[in-house]
């Protein structure tokens, strides 16, 4: 697997995780 492609998997996964750790 691409490298970049692996950092945009795990950026998903942070953005998703920050998302749901927000109030509201």
């Amino acid at each position: 697997m691409h490298p970049l492609r692996r950092a945009v998997e795990i950026n998903k996964r942070l953005f998703v995780a920050v998302l749901y750790l927000l109030p509201g």
